[in-house]
């Protein structure tokens, strides 16, 4: 199991470039989150078997601001829970 805690940061410079107090428009902050993953693996004669899960709290938090006036490209969001299976074999 692996734990990621990131706390919130400012996405870029607050002021516009050359303008010393002129906040900029595309100025944001991200958010504070936690990623926990976790795995849990059978290793057998050749064969290995896990099974995984990413983002188990599937936290949607905004980890990136992007410095453009478009909202729609501006943030980016942790990557949505994901469950599998690993299969492993060795030669």
């Amino acid at each position: 199991m692996s734990v990621i805690h990131v706390g919130d940061y400012p996405g870029s410079f607050p002021n516009v470039p050359g303008q010393p107090g002129v906040v900029s428009p595309t100025y944001d902050w991200t958010e504070e989150y936690t990623i926990v993953n976790a795995t849990l693996a059978a290793a057998f004669d050749r064969v290995t078997v896990a099974a995984y899960v990413e983002n188990l709290f599937d936290d949607r938090s905004i980890n990136y601001v992007h410095p453009e006036a478009f909202v729609d490209g501006k943030y980016g969001v942790n990557r949505p829970r994901t469950v599998g299976v690993r299969l492993g074999y060795a030669f």
